[in-house]
């Protein structure tokens, strides 16, 4: 019987305001694609997953969440263990992939310099783009100059050759959006959701303290559930800002966005409104995930994240976007 590599050991590290534990722990074991790069039968891989799986129900003593769609697993690092002792205590078995913490992700700072900024645009009419001139596009702040990165990004060229469509979503996983808005209103505004990962709220993912959990797919909360929509809405104004930019139909006296046609779906992970900077959340690293997945099973075809990022939570939000690749059509 072969045995799987050891993997090579870490080191996990926190940063105030930015990256912060969770005390919970992101872990995958062994894949069967990995498995066979090892050169590893199907024998050899269902005792390594036994064995993995075994370890985490020990470590989790019944208190274990299971991402089914991703194949990782969450649980709370016990007392005496740190992040970092135990992703080590586990990798070095090569009975998984790998293992990284749930971190509390904050944001990423706002600049203060608008030396890139509009600077002379605004106020002159060297800002309209001759493509623009006559092109109908009169919504308030298109017309008076603000939304002055339309020149730069050749906006209505573009539009003049596809605006975009509403059988195309774009998907934007951020602080939520404000349902109420004028710009935010069928036929463009696709259903709402709340990802949110650590927030306890009846019927909803419970906290740490409230496990075991649910059922993932039993906890995701959809808008229309939600009573006064208080769930998606945008706490920060940063998702509204994103949303708006990328898909603010014209016509309705406000913005325009780049793809003014086509449809928009915002998902909330915004677990709080952060001091550091105008618009700034922070969210979990599975809220994040979790996210991605809801999007792609609704068949959204575009996804945007602006979000902060850490190397040593690179593995499981690169499974969750390889797994909305493979849902691709």
């Amino acid at each position: 019987m072969a045995a799987p590599q050891p993997k090579p050991q870490v080191e996990f590290a926190e940063v105030a305001g930015q990256y912060q534990f969770t005390g919970q722990l992101i872990i995958k074991p062994l894949s069967r694609k990995e498995a066979v790069e090892q050169g590893l039968n199907e024998s050899d891989f269902i005792s390594a997953r036994t064995r993995a799986v075994a370890k985490i129900n020990e470590l989790g003593a019944g208190k274990v969440y299971y991402n089914e769609k991703l194949d990782h697993y969450i649980i709370s690092v016990p007392s005496g263990k740190t992040e970092t002792t135990l992703a080590n205590e586990l990798l070095i078995t090569g009975d998984f992939s790998w293992a990284e913490p749930n971190y509390l992700i904050g944001p990423d700072l706002v600049s203060t310099d608008d030396s890139n900024s509009q600077g002379n645009i605004i106020g002159s009419d060297s800002w309209v783009s001759p493509a623009c001139i006559g092109s109908g596009n009169d919504d308030t702040f298109f017309a008076n100059g603000e939304q002055w990165h339309h020149y730069w990004v050749k906006s209505c060229e573009a539009w003049g050759i596809a605006s975009g469509s509403t059988d195309i979503t774009l998907c934007v996983i951020d602080s939520g959006v404000d349902v109420f808005h004028p710009e935010m209103q069928a036929p463009y505004r696709k259903e709402a959701w709340d990802m949110r990962w650590v927030t306890p709220v009846p019927g909803g993912i419970p906290a740490p303290s409230d496990w075991p959990w649910p059922a993932p797919d039993s906890s995701y909360r959809q808008e229309s559930s939600l009573g006064p929509l208080a769930r998606v809405q945008d706490i920060s104004g940063h998702g509204m800002h994103c949303v708006g930019l990328a898909a603010a139909p014209s016509g309705n006296g406000g913005i325009i966005g780049t793809g003014k046609g086509i449809s928009h779906r915002s998902i909330n992970i915004a677990e709080s409104v952060s001091a550091q900077g105008s618009g700034g959340f922070s969210t979990t690293a599975e809220s994040v995930n979790a996210a991605i997945v809801r999007a792609a099973d609704l068949g959204d075809k575009i996804i945007s994240l602006s979000i902060r990022l850490r190397p040593s939570s690179f593995a499981s939000r690169k499974s969750a976007a390889e797994y909305a690749r493979s849902k691709a059509s």
